[in-house]
């Protein structure tokens, strides 16, 4: 098993790893917009913050080699699901051509902090 960090003194604060490797499957801990100090990124902005989230999917699997082709489940949260599937758009520019995964997509009262308006957690094959 290996564990992936991506900034390790905040998942050590909250009591998480970024991803964990299981042979060639690889579990993705709900990703957020903020910084390694976790200061929300692009506050108010879902465009941004959804940009920024498949940004950093995307390197996680880079570190493999693969690409978001490789995802084969998603869990979407949402605070406000009409929002984000307006900017649906800036998602599908992540993946390669009709190489969608498996996905729910679900609204929520709130995240971790109150400045965050999306998370998304993966599960990808390598």
């Amino acid at each position: 098993m290996e564990r992936i960090h991506l900034s390790a003194d905040a998942e050590r604060q909250l009591g998480f790893s970024q991803a964990v490797r299981i042979d060639t499957t690889l579990w993705v801990s709900g990703t957020v917009s903020w910084d390694e100090q976790l200061n929300p990124l692009h506050v108010g902005d879902m465009a941004g913050q959804m940009r920024q989230i498949y940004g950093t999917l995307n390197d996680i699997l880079q570190r493999y080699d693969r690409d978001m082709g490789a995802i084969v489940k998603e869990t979407v949260y949402a605070t406000d699901i009409g929002l984000a599937l307006e900017h649906v758009g800036v998602r599908h520019a992540f993946f390669p051509q009709d190489s969608f995964p498996a996905s729910t997509w679900v609204e929520v009262a709130r995240l971790a902090h109150p400045d965050l308006l999306l998370e998304v957690e993966i599960v990808a094959q390598l």
